[in-house]
């Protein structure tokens, strides 16, 4: 500061070195270039002194010198100071005509505001830069007003010929008609201006050439359609602002709406880069809260593109208070929206209306929103079976859409109606509905919604005319999505996707990403799916001979158990295995007898919090579920033998007294193939003695179920495997032969069943056969 108030450098080390002498300074060192700051009470002194001495007009002049120079030494905000104490407004607007970009995209709302505040009844009020700065401060809580200022603002910045000012409200009018949502239409005009300016843009480009471009990205996602544009618009801002390193935040935000863009082009791997520098460079910004408000908005869109649904309800509840604190109701229906679209895809209906009653409650609802909503509506319609009330909400949704001129987002809402038609039953105008929006996607270079209405359409294919037919498709919807790396579609339905994916793993058709869809998102198979063990399940549990688990494909070994309590839990929960669930009560007298209550449930939360880390934990999707004071596994993710043995020994006695053979066999035949041995026979316990017998009960009575099932239907050769088998898993049990050595079983069976039969005879020296009568009481 000396150094520009004084011309003599010799001068400006002794008034240094005096002052430092006198112990002045808070600190200070002989360097000139070294950090010297004066005591504030010193500070204090000389400014009085200063008003004494030199007389009002002398001390004006020099405090202007002071400001002059702490502007030009990139003191702004001192310098704003300085200049408001002399009158000098015409300097305050040149630092904003300066500043004002860097200062929005970095945070430093309060100094625009003082500044603003300053200029409010002076001649430069309507000065356009000011006009743009107090359009841009009100943009979120008076989006309607601002869009008028900015107009004002343009239209002075023309007169001016002021080019940057010109493209940063061109961009800022973008923005606004987004953030506003209720005609992307009649600001067309001002999109083809942007284009001209970026396009006619000269060197050295600034920081209104990347907003400018980043605003055209947004609109040409959300109002044209077009994603390679997108793309290309959001690449150029990053690009221009790759040398600024002031404009971090603002890079972020440009980063992953570039990612966002990217997943909608099909580029999904390269999306996830961008979502990952966008991070890094998040983590080095200047801590403000409306920088971390604004990343974990655009980052709980990337979440939803991508399908990490949990992640991004998340954040999104981590989110909701700023909008609410600051009033910014747009911005809190927006992150509604995107919290129900969330809890939607996950499947938790319940949550969602939840989230809907909110959504509905506000007052401040737009257009775009509104849309949005019902558009999820109609998604969770469809997940709980109510194909009536989803084509309502999709036709409402589309409808908002194609006023509004959000024309692929319509396009969406569309394909989510043909699948509510199908379910309907009507077939025809569901298939040209979902043409229509596949021929759309590849016009636009929206891959992901060409991935949508491809699953859509072997959906309804599916439905209308069988695996056959719907195969083909089907094909074509899982290489695209293979190739591209999708890991969600628009409007994620899982009961949809199950049922496709079981599809694709009869017909053998993109298995490994079929697997990896299932895993990453935890679907639960279908009912169609009749041999479970054929789903990639997240965790799959192997209690007949010797205990296994796996998660996904790897085995979780006896080095990952040893030291803690969290075997014995899972052996437990095993053992009792209800659907209702097991009272922790139960669970915590047999396996911490000698604690008292206490204790014993602070040993179960330590040994539960082991389990699941071992099994894998994943937010509201989790293995092991605690609830109501009771402990389960989730079935619908987990693969346990001993359960799948059960449930279909069930199902085939059902059928098999309801005279289904068919069904019978079928359920009779996946128990039996599903038993390999005793239950957790390398494991002692009279809990689990007790088990093993149970099962062994059943597995007998479904033995000779089946085998009585393959004489009614005189399928000899069946019986002697069945045979065969059983007496393999189960060497010292009892088994019917009698089927066997019946009269009207062919020669050869009888020979044969005479062969084993000797074979066996030290091991079958109790057995007592056990016949039934040719007509059974059912």
């Amino acid at each position: 500061m000396l150094k520009k108030l004084c011309s003599d450098p010799k001068a400006v080390l002794e008034i240094l070195e005096k002052l430092s002498e006198k112990n002045l300074f808070v600190t200070g060192t002989s360097d000139v270039e070294g950090g010297y700051y004066l005591h504030d009470l010193f500070r204090e002194f000389l400014k009085y002194e200063a008003k004494n001495h030199l007389g009002k007009e002398r001390y004006s002049k020099h405090l202007l010198k002071v400001g002059r120079a702490l502007k030009e030494l990139d003191y702004m905000e001192d310098a704003i100071n300085i200049f408001s104490r002399t009158g000098e407004l015409s300097e305050i607007v040149e630092i904003l005509n300066t500043c004002a970009l860097t200062w929005l995209h970095t945070g430093r709302i309060y100094t625009i505001n003082r500044c603003l505040s300053i200029l409010e009844a002076s001649a430069y009020s309507n000065n356009p830069w000011v006009l743009y700065l107090r359009a841009t401060i009100t943009r979120f809580t008076e989006p309607e007003r601002a869009l008028k200022l900015y107009e004002k603002a343009l239209h002075g910045f023309k007169n001016k010929r002021d080019l940057q000012g010109s493209k940063a409200t061109l961009s800022e009018i973008l923005n606004t008609a987004q953030y506003m949502g209720e005609d992307f239409n009649s600001v067309g005009r001002f999109i083809d201006q942007a284009e001209k300016a970026v396009q006619d843009r000269t060197e050295p480009l600034t920081v209104a050439d990347a907003m400018l471009s980043a605003s055209l990205g947004v609109m040409y996602l959300i109002n044209r359609g077009v994603s390679s544009k997108s793309v290309e618009y959001f690449k150029l801002a990053d690009r221009l602002l790759e040398q600024t390193e002031e404009m971090s935040p603002f890079r972020t935000y440009t980063k992953i709406y570039t990612a966002i863009a990217l997943h909608s082009a099909g580029e999904c791997r390269k999306a996830e880069e961008y979502f990952n520098e966008a991070g890094k460079i998040f983590k080095n910004c200047p801590e403000y809260p409306q920088h971390r408000f604004m990343f974990n908005l655009f980052a709980s869109i990337h979440e939803l593109f991508s399908g990490r649904f949990s992640e991004s309800v998340k954040r999104i509840n981590n989110t909701l208070a700023y909008a609410r604190r600051w009033k910014l109701h747009h911005q809190e229906e927006h992150l509604l929206n995107r919290k129900l679209a969330g809890l939607v895809s996950q499947g938790l209906i319940e949550e969602a209306k939840e989230t809907l009653k909110e959504i509905r409650s506000l007052k401040h609802r737009n257009s775009f929103s509104r849309a949005i909503t019902e558009q999820y509506v109609a998604q969770m319609h469809l997940i709980e079976g109510n194909p009536l009330f989803a084509i309502k909400a999709a036709e409402c949704s589309a409808d908002l859409f194609s006023k509004i001129g959000a024309s692929i987002f319509a396009s969406v809402s569309r394909g989510l109606r043909a699948v509510a038609l199908a379910e309907r039953g009507n077939f025809k105008e569901a298939r040209k509905i979902l043409l229509e929006n596949i021929k759309r996607g590849k016009k636009k270079e929206n891959l992901m919604h060409v991935f949508t209405s491809l699953c859509y359409l072997a959906y309804i294919t599916l439905k209308e005319r069988g695996k056959e037919e719907a195969k083909d498709v089907l094909k074509e919807a899982l290489s695209l999505g293979a190739e591209r790396g999708f890991m969600s579609t628009h409007n994620w339905c899982p009961p949809m996707i199950s049922t496709l994916l079981a599809t694709a793993f009869e017909y053998g058709i993109e298995v490994d990403y079929a697997s990896s869809l299932i895993r990453f998102h935890r679907i639960p198979p279908p009912a169609i799916l009749v041999k479970e063990s054929d789903w990639p399940w997240s965790l799959r549990i192997f209690t007949f001979g010797k205990f296994k688990m796996y998660k996904g494909d790897t085995l979780i070994t006896h080095q990952e158990w040893r030291g803690s309590m969290a075997l014995n839990l899972m052996l437990a929960l095993l053992f009792y295995d209800t659907v209702e669930g097991i009272p922790v009560s139960t669970i915590t007298d047999l396996l911490w007898t000698e604690s008292d209550g206490d204790r014993a449930f602070q040993n179960l939360e330590f040994t539960l919090r082991k389990l699941r880390k071992i099994v894998g934990h994943k937010g509201n999707l989790p293995l092991i579920i605690l609830k109501g004071g009771k402990l389960i596994i989730n079935t619908d993710l987990c693969y346990v033998d001993s359960i799948m043995f059960q449930r279909h020994s069930d199902l085939s006695e059902i059928s098999y007294l309801e005279g289904r053979l068919d069904d019978a066999i079928r359920h009779g035949e996946v128990a039996v193939s599903t038993y390999k041995g005793r239950f957790l026979k390398n494991h002692e316990g009279y809990w689990i003695k007790k088990k093993q017998e149970q099962l062994h009960q059943q597995y007998l009575q479904t033995v000779k179920r089946l085998l009585e099932c393959y004489r009614e239907k005189g399928d000899w050769e069946k019986i002697t495997r069945l045979y065969k088998k059983a007496i393999a898993v189960e060497t010292s049990s009892e088994y019917p032969v009698s089927y066997l050595l019946k009269r009207e079983a062919p020669a050869g069976i009888k020979k044969e069943t005479a062969k084993i039969f000797k074979e066996f005879t030290e091991i079958l020296n109790d057995f007592t056969a056990t016949s039934f009568t040719d007509k059974p009481n059912r």
